[in-house]
């Protein structure tokens, strides 16, 4: 059985990182990041899982390592957002030093997971290859840890992205991502609301010759990832509602686009809704 201890950083006196302007604080950002995986987690097979915090308090890092070493925990996973003297762009993963391999490659391995399948598809980019630091998180415990830089609270494209607590919204999107990473390298069933299949609707407006499609949060990396390698420009116009949907628009090519479209999603065993305007 994995076990899976989530660290959501800094916490109660402690904000983290603040952004000037909106004043988005880091310990919010991923305390919400954090409870949600841990309920997507709670419908999983094959993994269990607590926190080292899952209200807004401040838990002491000596602490932190405590929780994860007494819970005997597979892997222990330290959620933060980061700061840079200059606008930061970058999704980073960190092991501590003195890592052994075996942490090394799962680290990695998650890191890939997670730009591969998510934050590209936002514009995120990635240092590519697992850093070290000297974490007292990472030093302190005894199973395989890494910590999670993600993204930059100083940059606002992702500050934009960073402030959508919405049901649906980028926020719970992340946590579904992480649970679908740590699923696949760790090898155990996600559970349905991490891969949502609802169905896809599809409006073509041949007017303005644009196609919005509207999709469940989960297929977001792999929908516009087939965009991407049709080679049609796409963008989101809307991250999440309450029914946890969101929308984004491609141009419209003679319909081409849309029969590749709608071959994946049959080949994916999906239902979907085409409508005309």
């Amino acid at each position: 059985m994995f076990k899976l201890t989530r660290d959501p950083g800094h916490g109660g006196k402690d904000s983290g990182t603040v952004n000037g302007r909106t004043k988005l604080t880091e310990k919010a950002v991923v305390l919400h990041v954090s409870n949600k995986l841990g309920q997507i987690l709670d419908t999983c097979q094959g993994v269990v899982h607590n926190s080292t915090r899952s209200t807004d308090v401040f838990i002491p890092l000596g602490e932190r390592c405590n929780i994860a070493n007494r819970y005997g925990a597979s892997f222990f996973a330290s959620i933060h957002v980061d700061d840079a003297s200059e606008v930061g762009k970058r999704f980073t993963t960190y092991i501590h030093p003195n890592a052994p391999k075996r942490t090394r490659d799962l680290s990695q391995k998650l890191h890939n997971e997670m730009w591969n399948n998510f934050y590209s598809k936002f514009g995120v980019f990635t240092n590519g290859e697992v850093r070290e630091a000297d974490y007292a998180v990472l030093r302190g415990t005894s199973m395989d840890a890494c910590l999670f830089e993600n993204g930059f609270m100083n940059n606002m494209e992702h500050v934009k992205l960073l402030s959508q607590f919405n049901e649906g919204g980028f926020l719970d999107q992340l946590a579904a991502a992480y649970a679908r990473a740590f699923a696949k390298v760790f090898g155990f069933t996600v559970s349905g609301s991490a891969n949502n299949n609802q169905g896809v609707g599809i409006t073509v407006n041949k007017f303005s010759k644009v196609v919005t499609y509207e999709f469940g949060t989960a297929l977001v990396p792999e929908m516009l990832g087939v965009m991407d390698a049709l080679g049609y420009e796409s963008r989101i116009i809307s991250y999440g509602d309450k029914q946890g949907l969101v929308r984004f628009e491609t141009a419209y090519r003679q319909g081409n686009e849309l029969d590749r479209a709608t071959a994946w999603l049959d080949a994916k065993g999906l239902k979907y809704f085409y409508t005309k305007e």
